[in-house]
Formats: C-alpha cells, structure tokens, sequence
C-alpha cells in the first residue's frame, strides 16, 4: 500500500490515471504548477491524503469520477525553495531509513523525547492553509471545445492552533461526536470508511461551527 498510489481502495477497485502522491506528476522532485503559477515541492502529507482521497472515491461509486486524478503539493517562493524542501524530505527520510542514523537522530536533541511536544503557546499560534482546486472534464459543445469547468476551495484553520496536534485533536474529536450526536445523518454501513464517506457535510458543518 504504501508503494501504490491506490493501495488503499477496496477489493476490485478501478485504478485511474494517478502516478503518485503528486497525482499525475512523477517523482519527488519540484514541479512547476501552471494553474498557480509557481513552482510546487511534495506535500509531507501526500502519501497519506492522496491514497484517503482516492478510497473516498472508490467507495462512493467513484462518485467523483472513475478518471479523476488527485495530487497534494506545497507551493513555493521559488525553484530555489522548491528544491531545499525537496533536500529536507530526502535528508530526513533516509536518517529515519537506515538503523543508526535513525537510532542516533532519535536519541538526540534534534526531536523531542517521548512526552514532550510543542509548548502551548506553539499550538495555539500554529495554522494552515489549503487551496484546493478541482478541474472537471472538458467538453466540446457546438462543435467549440467549452472551458473546463473549475472550482476552487480555500481552507483555513481558523482558531484551531497547530495543525500537527491541536487541529488534529480537535478533528478527531469532532469526528467521534459526529458518531455519537448525529449518526443518524452519517452514513452507517460498517467496514473501514474515510472522513468524507462516512461522516461527510456532518464533519464539516461541526468543524466549521467549532470555529
């Protein structure tokens, strides 16, 4: 699962078009986003999301398209920028890769000890920011080829703090009472569902109200 972009998606899955984390973009290296205008390097997150994202969409019936592609990348100032992020991720995947330098990187200062974590004021300065941008298939009408259709999403974290643990404490949260308060808006039928799939505009609502 972890090698396959679509290693999470059920028993007789249809794969689609995606190479990667970055969707159609192969490899890790900086790509140039024509849609932003700038120059992206891998998401941390993207091998995570990316494979969520495509199992919503298998289990839903492919309800967003058996060809839809999906790809998580950073933007950055600069090829230049671009590059070093690129260097950091290759830097520390491969200290955590190889038994002693994971062993000496997790012994050091360098990260915290078990049952240490960011200071509160950390937690609650922290934010993100997310564009996400969805493209439609194009079509020719009229014998003219119409413009694609495009939606664009902008998503903040509002007052939740650092996304890494208080956003994501209070995501969990969130979800569990969507269970507990409202689970007769959810859908209900048992196995291993996705955020989307399962709970749905439930969450959104309830985090968009949390603030």
């Amino acid at each position: 699962a972890a090698s396959d972009p679509y290693g999470l998606d059920p028993p007789g899955g249809r794969r689609g078009p995606d190479v990667g984390d970055g969707g159609e973009v192969v490899g890790m290296l900086p790509s140039y986003d024509n849609e932003e205008a700038s120059w992206t390097a891998p998401s941390v997150m993207s091998a995570i999301n990316a494979r969520v994202v495509r199992r919503s969409n298998a289990l839903s019936g492919y309800s967003y398209g058996e060809t839809m592609s999906y790809g998580e990348a950073a933007l950055s100032e600069g090829l230049p920028a671009a590059l070093g992020l690129v260097a950091v991720l290759a830097i520390g995947g491969a200290c955590l890769a190889f038994p002693l330098s994971r062993r000496a990187l997790l012994s050091s200062t360098l990260l915290p000890m078990p049952g240490q974590g960011p200071s509160r004021e950390s937690m609650d300065l922290g934010y993100f920011r997310v564009k996400t941008v969805a493209i439609g298939e194009q079509r020719a009408g009229a014998g003219v080829a119409a413009e694609a259709p495009k939606v664009v999403a902008h998503v903040e974290s509002g007052d939740g703090g650092n996304p890494g643990y208080k956003c994501t404490a209070r995501m969990a949260v969130e979800a569990a009472l969507c269970c507990a308060l409202e689970r007769e808006r959810c859908f209900r039928p048992g196995g291993v569902v996705t955020p989307a799939y399962g709970l749905g505009q439930v969450l959104v609502d309830r985090l968009n109200a949390t603030g």
